[in-house]
């Protein structure tokens, strides 16, 4: 936690350090156009003859276009992020052993990440062909690794979007993230057995569709704040202030107007956004399905056993972190669709903002300044931190600004609020979906974080660890299910037993960490360090996961490769209405 803090602040300081290169920059151009202007309304004025604004528009023109030659635009080149990247690749193979170059050679990153990336177990199985048994079940593998790496994939592209969608700059601290990632998630998952072979050609894969999407980022963001660029982009406004000021035209309405638009409104706008994502999950743990994690794997449990599918209970059982993600943002959608809950506190925090920019307006006119500018910085510093406003808007903002402060403070309030009314409009159109895809978090992965936390699930049955939270070195579940629900292949057991019962039998089980030699179920720490399954010959498996494997029983089989599990007669008697009992009495919901 500490490393990635570390890296994000890193990230944040260098990129800043670079903007603050850029605006002393800009800052520079600005004061040298200023002179300029004020020379050219001088030299205009000393014509003695009145000028027409197409007359005025033509001598700016020529101005301009002078500066824009004289001035020393340094061409801001792209860096080359594929040759970054490929640099922390390799930095992170280079302990893997020197057959890491040969491999990583094959081909280029730019050539990685193109087309889904597919597990074949060539290099593992050549490898270790002469250590596994003939039971060792290669299909099983396969779909083990592949699960593994979809799950690892969905991960780091999270990440990359994450960091696409906030339109800042690239640095080298993303891939180093996206590498400790892939390690992370491959330590957390070491019974799933794969070779260096795998490891890299993931990475590659990762890594290229990264380094693409961050080359991207950066080219845009090079192109999007070129001095040269951002001086054209505001090039008619100078040019209208000008006319303005050389007509001595009053400009307090105009400029009020500009500063709400260009600075207020986008900070606003951020203020609400940001605040939004916590606002969501305060106000979903404020029901009771999201109160706790019992309330939470109840309310889960009971929605399958109500749509009655499948491919539902497999999707849960088989990718358990994708699946429970995935209710609870159904669950957010569902719950902020009905009424207008989403628009309660976005509204709320933009009646904040605007308090906030009130007060500041207020407080900066007794101070009385003199000038337009002190009067903005004063606005500026009482915001403080709360309402972040764009330098490079305020910039442009001062340039040729000679208004009245006071009748600068009058039309800005009416600004104020038209910029409410048009923002609450906004909220309004703006459906939910829109609205969670730009929020700063996630909610429902931060949900998850707060309410499930470990993501492991018991190698026999797949039922979720019970540990709560991340820190914790050995997973536990207080109620197994079914063996016949995981892919385990067992023997000396019908598949219905519960992994607290066959920890103290004499049965054995074989999958892809053994290398598909079976092994018996006493020494299961051989093979599982870190799961802690108490023995208990009493525990039977829940009415709720007896009527499911009854119900899709074939089904199970199908999917794992497996025959299907022999039931006993009592277990098909079981209904809905019991299992429903069953689930409320194992999370003791009244």
């Amino acid at each position: 936690m500490e490393s990635s803090v570390f890296n994000q602040l890193t990230a944040t300081a260098d990129i800043r350090q670079g903007m603050a290169e850029l605006d002393k920059i800009e800052e520079n151009h600005a004061k040298e156009l200023e002179e300029r202007v004020c020379a050219l309304i001088e030299q205009c004025r000393k014509k003695k003859v009145k000028m027409t604004d197409e007359e005025l528009d033509k001598e700016f023109d020529k101005m301009w276009n002078r500066m824009v030659k004289e001035l020393p635009f340094s061409e801001q080149k792209p860096a080359d992020v594929f040759a970054s990247v490929y640099h922390y690749l390799r930095e992170n193979l280079r302990r893997k052993g020197s057959h890491v170059c040969q491999l990583l050679s094959k081909k280029t990153l730019t050539e990685c990440g193109l087309v889904p990336f597919r597990y074949t177990a060539e290099g593992f199985f050549n490898q270790l062909k002469h250590k596994i048994s003939k039971l060792f079940n290669i299909e099983d593998h396969i779909k083990a690794v592949q699960q593994m790496a979809d799950s690892i994939i969905a991960d780091c592209k999270q990440f990359v979007t994450e960091k696409v969608e906030r339109k800042s700059n690239y640095h080298d601290t993303y891939i180093q993230e996206i590498l400790h990632m892939i390690d992370e998630k491959l330590q957390n998952n070491k019974e799933v057995k794969t070779d260096v072979e795998f490891e890299i050609s993931l990475k590659q894969h990762i890594c290229g569709d990264a380094a693409r999407q961050f080359q991207i980022m950066h080219e845009d963001f090079i192109h999007e704040n070129d001095p040269y660029r951002c001086l054209n982009r505001n090039k008619e406004r100078f040019c209208t202030d000008f006319k303005d000021l050389f007509h001595e035209r009053d400009q307090c309405q105009k400029k009020a107007e500009e500063f709400t638009n260009c600075c207020l409104k986008p900070a606003v706008k951020d203020f609400v956004k940001r605040s939004l994502g916590p606002d969501i999950i305060g106000e979903m743990m404020t029901s009771q399905q999201f109160s706790t994690r019992i309330y939470l794997q109840y309310s889960l449990l009971l929605d399958l056993l109500t749509k009655d599918d499948f491919k539902s209970y497999l999707s849960y059982i088989d990718s358990y972190e994708y699946y429970v993600k995935k209710w609870i943002l159904d669950q957010i959608v569902e719950r902020f669709s009905k009424g207008s809950i989403m628009f309660e506190l976005e509204y709320r925090n933009l009646q904040f903002s605007m308090r906030n920019i009130t007060n500041a307006i207020n407080k900066a006119k007794t101070k009385k300044s003199g000038n337009l500018r002190k009067f903005v910085e004063d606005v500026c510093q009482e915001l403080g931190d709360e309402l972040v406003i764009s330098q490079d808007a305020l910039g442009a903002f001062m340039i040729l600004n000679n208004t009245n402060p006071e009748q600068f403070a009058h039309w800005l309030t009416d600004c104020l609020k038209d910029m409410a009314e048009a923002l609450t409009e906004k909220f309004k159109e703006t459906n939910i979906q829109t609205k969670l895809k730009q929020l700063h978090v996630n909610p429902q992965n931060e949900l998850f974080t707060r309410l499930i936390g470990c993501v492991k699930q018991c190698p026999f049955c797949k039922a979720p660890c019970e540990a709560g939270g991340k820190d914790h070195t050995e997973h536990w579940t207080s109620l197994h299910r079914p063996q016949a629900l995981g892919e385990v292949r067992w023997c000396g057991t019908c598949g219905t037993d519960i992994c607290s019962y066959s920890v103290i039998s004499d049965s054995h089980f074989c999958c892809s960490a053994t290398n598909g030699i079976w092994h018996p179920f006493k020494r299961y720490k051989d093979i599982f360090p870190d799961w802690k399954i108490v023995p208990d010959v009493s525990l039977q498996a829940s009415d709720y996961w007896k009527y499911v494997l009854v119900r899709s029983n074939d089904k199970f089989a199908v999917a794992y490769n497996a025959n299907p599990a022999s039931i006993p007669a009592s277990w098909k008697c079981i209904t809905r209405k019991q299992a429903e009992a069953s689930l409320r009495e194992r999370f003791y919901i009244r």
